[in-house]
């Protein structure tokens, strides 16, 4: 009996022990505490504009004068930046006839100088004149005389009637941002007090212009231009003036995205639930879409409220490529949001995605171009640099 008690004595001890363990006790197990220097900086909004012209401090618009857009278009010289008076050599006039030459278009650079991508809305703030004041014209009957002697005061009195452009290089071509006019001050009825030649002086519903993505480190250019409607404009704006600023505004890319209005997709946009959002091919040639150079498909996704497709992952691969069953993606190339400045830079995502993954087809990239396109079926749809110029079919997406 003795024994058996103390077997439950002991028994109890044990349980009592562990009990205590369980609850309060201070048994110890390996452990290991590792510290990383943990620092964060806010990333940085910053672009310089400087006028495209070696030695130009500002945007210098000479002896402008009315005329037809058409011709005003023809006048555009890329290579002097002084007009094309000869038009192609159509009009039988030279430079030495014009004192100064007359120069409607000026090339702005914009470099983005911070470490965040940005997009850069441009717009036109007016100044208060100038101080050498405008020329005094008086006009009797059908002859303007000017005295140079007398100025008057400079009160940008151009303004209403002086159409303010944006141009943008689309492959080689320099092309009009259609619906934009600068020039916040311009009046149709000014510019048109007849409601003639209406395909001239009709407003344009913008008066700032949305640029483009341009990555950290990146530089684009545009060209600003003054247009004086033809058949229109009158002689009481001989000699008038008009001064103000072009206005550059860096602003955040994903920002922009939080404050659009919702995009309208096309009907057949595809959704990928990867990431949300949606894709469309536009393919050629024997579809409605033409094929197009990678600047023309560029501004073609820009236009609908997109971009170039930018493809991030083997997944998004994959998911491109399956839209191959209500396309047809894999019978022609497809160009892609992948790019290089200059054809020496390095590659880069129109969206400033980072560029991590890539699909590259064999011994590509070869050094063809500075451009990327998608390839077809047969060649396992691998990416291949090509000519910017080379007109391909093309696949958009909608960051929504």
């Amino acid at each position: 009996m003795k024994a058996k008690k103390s077997r439950v004595i002991l028994s109890g001890v044990s349980l009592l022990l562990v009990l205590c363990l369980l609850v309060g006790g201070t048994m110890a197990w390996f452990t290991d505490t590792e510290k990383v220097a943990t620092n964060f900086s806010a990333g940085i909004l910053d672009v310089s504009v400087k006028p495209g012209e070696e030695g130009q401090t500002a945007l210098d618009f000479e002896n402008l004068r009315p005329m037809l857009y058409e011709n005003f278009y023809k006048e555009l010289d890329k290579n002097e930046w002084n007009n094309d008076v000869t038009q192609g050599g159509t009009t039988g006039l030279k430079d030495s006839h014009y004192a100064p030459v007359p120069a409607y278009f000026k090339p702005v650079d914009i470099t983005n100088e911070g470490t965040l991508p940005t997009k850069v809305k441009l717009s036109l703030e007016a100044g208060d004149g100038c101080e050498a004041g405008e020329p005094i014209l008086t006009e009797d009957n059908i002859t303007i005389k000017q005295d140079p002697e007398k100025v008057q005061d400079c009160e940008n009195r151009l303004a209403p009637v002086l159409k303010v452009f944006v141009y943008k290089l689309v492959g080689e071509d320099w092309t009009l941002v259609e619906g934009v006019n600068l020039n916040t001050a311009y009046d149709e009825d000014a510019a048109n007090p007849d409601g003639v030649a209406s395909e001239n002086t009709a407003e344009e519903a913008n008066s700032t212009y949305m640029t483009a993505m341009i990555p950290a480190n990146g530089t684009e250019r545009y060209v600003i231009a003054g247009y004086l409607p033809g058949a229109t404009t009158g002689n009481a704006y001989q000699a008038a003036h008009y001064h103000g600023a072009l206005q550059v505004e860096a602003l955040q890319v994903d920002a922009l995205q939080e404050d659009q209005p919702p995009v309208d997709l096309p009907e057949d946009a595809v959704l990928w639930e990867g990431n949300g959002h949606y894709y469309k091919v536009f393919s050629g040639p024997n579809s409605e879409y033409p094929q197009l150079t990678w600047e023309e498909a560029k501004l073609a996704c820009e236009q609908l409220g997109g971009h170039l497709v930018t493809i991030t992952s083997s997944e998004e691969q994959d998911f491109i490529e399956s839209l191959d069953s209500t396309t047809c993606i894999g019978e022609w190339s497809v160009w892609i949001g992948l790019s290089r400045p200059e054809g020496t830079g390095p590659w880069t995502w129109i969206t400033g995605e980072p560029y991590e993954y890539t699909h590259w087809a064999n011994t590509e990239p070869s050094g063809d171009g500075s451009c990327v396109a998608m390839r077809t079926k047969n060649y396992g749809y691998g990416w291949n640099d090509a000519d910017a110029n080379t007109p391909f079919a093309y696949v958009c997406e909608w960051d929504v």
